[in-house]
């Protein structure tokens, strides 16, 4: 069963690398903000990822296949207004001094406050990186192909659920810390210039990804067929259909 694991491994982390808005943000917020908001954001679509992973291989791939156009193109108009918003907000940064982000309270200065809303802004880039991701049409079908076709070869069951689950969780969350790390610190020998470069730049791609989701929502709700992915039969595997 090593193998599962393997093979979550590897689509995991063809996932993770693959240059779309989600690793966008994350090397913004590393960048602009420090390694812990990248962090955040980019464990919160970490987890989007193991829960698709997990609910498809246990059976919610039927669910998801036989979604009708009008609930896809929902999805992608839902991804499309994070986008959108996110980009906006990227592109109304101002050019500022970069601070630290530590605690630097005197003795004797409350900084509660301040550490709660650090907590807070945490947070809210962890929900903020799980309801994109979750609302990614392009994630949930990439998600839904690994899954069927390493059921084809491996089975189903619990444990080939866990095993490729921990798989696409390890690969996930060691690049997401990787990138954020490397190039967080960076983060406070940046010119505030190069970090205002670098926010326009990603604000504007995002903005374009949210174009071009907000036109596939349009082409669905106008009928345009998608392509449907054969799903193995419940409880099948090679061994069982005498293939490799």
């Amino acid at each position: 069963m090593f193998n599962v694991f393997i093979y979550g491994f590897a689509f995991g982390f063809g996932a993770a690398v693959f240059p779309g808005p989600i690793n966008l943000e994350v090397v913004r917020r590393a960048i602009s903000r420090g390694p812990v908001p990248a962090i955040a954001f980019g464990m919160g679509a970490v987890t989007a990822d193991v829960i698709y992973v997990l609910a498809i291989s246990t059976g919610a791939a039927v669910v998801l296949n036989a979604l009708p156009l009008w609930a896809q193109a929902f999805l992608y108009a839902v991804g499309s207004l994070l986008l959108c918003i996110i980009g906006v907000k990227a592109l109304r940064s101002r050019c500022v001094a970069v601070v630290s982000t530590e605690d630097d309270a005197e003795p004797g200065e409350d900084a509660g406050p301040a550490i709660r809303e650090r907590v807070v802004s945490l947070f809210r880039g962890y929900l903020l990186g799980l309801a994109l991701t979750l609302g990614s049409p392009p994630t949930i079908f990439y998600w839904l192909l690994m899954s069927v076709t390493a059921a084809q070869h491996f089975g189903n069951g619990w444990m080939f659920s866990f095993l490729l689950g921990l798989g696409v969780l390890v690969a996930c969350s060691g690049w997401v810390l990787t990138v954020s790390l490397i190039i967080g610190h960076f983060h406070k020998h940046l010119e505030p210039r190069y970090i205002l470069f670098v926010e326009r730049t990603v604000g504007a791609i995002l903005i374009a990804l949210a174009i071009y989701s907000a036109g596939k929502a349009v082409r669905l709700m106008n009928g345009m067929p998608e392509q449907k992915l054969e799903l193995p039969v419940q409880g099948s595997s090679v061994f069982e259909q005498g293939k490799r």
